[in-house]
């Protein structure tokens, strides 16, 4: 019986050392990967808008407009005074 321990334990490292070995390889493969561009995280950094872009974004913002005061049926005040 001693032998066949002995044989499942050499069997056991062996198999161990392939996984080690396709673990290194793995991540040499990773660290081999390039690198992702970086995300533009603040103002600053963010590239001007495309003509297309502003005017999307300003037909979104007028439409937020329209829906916000619609919603709150903002009354404005034109500075006259009313008598």
């Amino acid at each position: 019986m001693p032998r066949q321990s002995s044989l499942q334990t050499q069997l056991a490292r062996v198999k161990l050392e392939i996984e080690l070995a396709r673990l290194t390889k793995l991540r040499a493969e990773v660290h081999a990967l390039p690198k992702p561009t970086p995300q533009y995280t603040r103002y600053e950094d963010m590239p001007p808008p495309s003509p297309e872009d502003r005017k999307r974004f300003m037909k979104r913002l007028e439409a937020l407009y329209d829906i916000t005061f619609e919603e709150h049926e903002f009354e404005y005040d034109d500075g006259s005074e009313a008598g």
